[in-house]
This record gives C-alpha cells, sequence and structure tokens, in this order.
C-alpha cells in the first residue's frame, strides 16, 4: 500500500519541479528528451544496419559460399567422368597427359569439398559422408578397372568397366544435389529472417519517429499554454483592478517566470487596493473634518445673532 501511495507522490514531485523550472529551462529539457529519442532512433538504425551487415557476411560464408563450392565440386566431377572418357579413346602416346589432368580434377575436387565441409554440416551429415563414401568407391574403381583397361586399348572392356561406375557416379551426383537442394533452402531461411527482421526494424525506427513527432508537438503545446495561460490571466486581473475590484488575485502555482508574473500582480492589486483604502479614509476624515468646521461655523453665527 506504501509502494502504490509513493507512486503518484514521486510523480507529482517530479511535475512540480518541472512546472517551477524556467521557462528556457523547461525548454532545454524538452530539446534534450527529443535528442534523446533521436540519439535512441540513430543509434537503433546504426546497430540494425550493423546487424543487416553481418546477416550479409553470414549469409555469403554460410550459403552462398558453400553453394558455390558445390557448384565447384559437381562441375569438376562431371568434368572428371569426361575425362575418363576421353582416356579410353585417346591414343597411347597422349595418355600422360589426360593422366596428369586426371590428377589436377581430383585436386580441385578435393580442394572444394574440403571447403564446403569446413562449415557446419549440421544437417548434411547423411548426404556428406554418402558422397564420401560414393566418390571414394568412384575413384577406387576408375584408378583399378577402367584406367588400367583404357591402358589395354580393350573397348569393350573399357564400355563395360564405364558401365560398372556409372550407377556409383550417378548416386554421388544425387548426394551433390541433396546438399545444394539443402544449401538453397537454408539460404532462403536466412534471406527470410533477415527481411522479417529488417520490417520489425523499420517499424520499430517509424514508431520512434512518429513518437518523438508527437512528443515535440506535445511539448510545444504545452509549453505554448504554460506560458500564454498565466499571461491572460494577468491581463484579467489588471483589467478586474482598474474597474475597482480590488480584491481580484492571480493564482499562483508555480516559481518559474509566470509564477513571479502573478506574484507581481498580486502585489501590485494589494498595494493598490491599500492606496484605495488609504484615499478613502482620508477623504472620509476630511469629510468628517468639514462637518465639524462647519458645525462650529453655525453656532459661532447663532452666537453673534444673539448678542
Amino acid at each position: 500500500m506504501s509502494n502504490t501511495s509513493a507512486l503518484p507522490r514521486s510523480r507529482n514531485r517530479v511535475l512540480a519541479t518541472f512546472l517551477n523550472l524556467k521557462a528556457a529551462q523547461k525548454f532545454m529539457a524538452g530539446v534534450l528528451v527529443l535528442l534523446a529519442l533521436m540519439t535512441t532512433i540513430t543509434v537503433l538504425a546504426l546497430v540494425q544496419l550493423g546487424a543487416a551487415n553481418q546477416r550479409a557476411f553470414d549469409l555469403r560464408d554460410n550459403n552462398l559460399k558453400p553453394i558455390a563450392d558445390l557448384g565447384i565440386v559437381g562441375v569438376q566431377f562431371q568434368e572428371a567422368r569426361r575425362l575418363i572418357f576421353t582416356h579410353g579413346i585417346t591414343a597411347p602416346e597422349g595418355k600422360p597427359a589426360v593422366d596428369a589432368k586426371i590428377a589436377e580434377n581430383d585436386r580441385l575436387i578435393d580442394q572444394a569439398w574440403q571447403h564446403y565441409t569446413s562449415t557446419d554440416m549440421t544437417g548434411r551429415e547423411a548426404a556428406r559422408d554418402d558422397f564420401n563414401a560414393q566418390l571414394t568407391q568412384w575413384r577406387q574403381a576408375r584408378d583399378t578397372v577402367v584406367i588400367p583397361v583404357s591402358r589395354a586399348n580393350d573397348i569393350t572392356k573399357f564400355k563395360e568397366s564405364l558401365l560398372s561406375i556409372a550407377q556409383t557416379s550417378t548416386k554421388a551426383l544425387e548426394d551433390l544435389t541433396q546438399l545444394r537442394d539443402i544449401e538453397l533452402k537454408a539460404a532462403q531461411q536466412s534471406m527470410d529472417k533477415g527481411n522479417n527482421s529488417y520490417k520489425q526494424s523499420r517499424m520499430l525506427i517509424i514508431t520512434l519517429l512518429v513518437c518523438a513527432i508527437v512528443l515535440g508537438l506535445l511539448f510545444a503545446w504545452l509549453l505554448g499554454r504554460l506560458v500564454s495561460r498565466p499571461l491572460g490571466q494577468a491581463v484579467v486581473v489588471l483589467q478586474k483592478l482598474a474597474q475597482g475590484k480590488l480584491n481580484a488575485r492571480m493564482l499562483q502555482s508555480t516559481k518559474d517566470e509566470t509564477g513571479q508574473i502573478a506574484q507581481a500582480v498580486n502585489t501590485v492589486g494589494e498595494h493598490f487596493g491599500a492606496a484605495i483604502r488609504d484615499i478613502e479614509s482620508s477623504a472620509n476624515e476630511l469629510s468628517r473634518a468639514s462637518g465639524e468646521l462647519s458645525s462650529t461655523a453655525q453656532v459661532m453665527s447663532a452666537s453673534a445673532s444673539r448678542s
């Protein structure tokens, strides 16, 4: 109960303190409040801008780069399949050059795959492990079956060996497609999250701007009322005093300039009333003295007539 009653008293003290401030101090207080709001809006905008920038970097590092790495792995794996066919139809003296291209292709695949797997693999473990297994199995069959048959220039067995690894390469490509779909979905979710965050931040900033405008207009109205209302009361009181209503007074509720005006007007009214009362008192005394002189003159006139 004491805490509940203490809150209104605290608010009343704050309001009384504000009302007792000088006009310049009231204006400065309002400006400071508006500056605080504008500073808050600016800081919030900068924070949200930094967050948006960070989300852009996260989208690049966590989604776009992995998608690009998967694209490189897919393209190079298709190139690896083509190089096997090229190896089979190349003359014996040209096969070492194709072998070098195959080795370079393997290096590019491993490099891109390592970059990809160094990112967050949550939800991607099964497809990742299966692609690793299919790639290892495909390379092993290539190096131990297909390439030796190609070097032996046995076209019939070479075609059979290609068919034997076709299923493995197809499964590896399916794993890459699955991983790409996962990354695209994650990228879309990140974009949707960023868009929602942008909309919320925009709404918050607009709300704060509207509040700042409304508060500024309200403060301007309040400050104008605090100044014009006492001045209007002062005019009314002075007019009543001019009409002879000596008991007219202003209500003095603050200690600012308007309160000082009210005190000055009330003081003028008191002094003016006191002066009028003194004049009336002097006039009454003069009237009484005049009456006494008239009576004395009449008595003296009557005495002179009898004598």
